[in-house]
């Protein structure tokens, strides 16, 4: 565990002189992986994520098996939280996940935060056409963890992550 140390100064009032004190501060996510249950934390990105295989679940059944653990769907943002998640996939053989990653009516990619989905390393050929039933985002394993578009319907792994409360 990383830790930000605080100097604060405490004046005894019997005293004239300061007593340094020391302030420990951890970040939720950090102090909260569970890292004896499958879980990784990278502290770069400050993720603690898990990626399950060995039960595939439709999309819907995946968000509420990870709502059921206290975690959501991994959201990708940056290169350094999709490395982080690649290389975790990455062992785990020719496999596909869901993440978040859903393309509204208008095909704009969102997280679920209702945000626009804005950092994306497509497979070869993906996105497919916004009239095409493939509204939610998988990462394939095989291809170097490249994200595809998926109907949500097929049985895949999915990838949790412990988000801050």
């Amino acid at each position: 565990m990383s830790s930000s140390f605080v100097g604060v100064d405490v004046t005894s009032p019997t005293t004239s002189f300061a007593t340094p004190c020391v302030l420990l501060t951890y970040n939720y996510v950090e102090v909260n992986c569970p890292l004896g249950n499958g879980y990784t934390y990278h502290s770069s990105t400050d993720s603690c994520i898990k990626a399950y295989n060995s039960n595939p679940a439709k999309y819907s059944v995946a968000k509420t098996k990870c709502q059921q653990e206290g975690t959501e769907l991994v959201s990708i943002k940056n290169f350094y939280k999709w490395q982080f998640v690649s290389t975790i996939i990455g062992m785990a053989g020719n496999n596909y996940y869901y993440i978040q990653g859903t393309k509204d009516g208008n095909g704009v990619w969102k997280l679920d935060d209702g945000y626009a989905m804005t950092y994306f390393i497509w497979g070869s050929g993906e996105p497919t056409p916004v009239s095409a039933n493939e509204n939610h985002v998988i990462l394939w394993s095989a291809d170097f963890a490249k994200m595809y578009d998926g109907s949500g319907t097929v049985m895949y792994g999915y990838i949790y992550e412990l988000v801050p409360i």
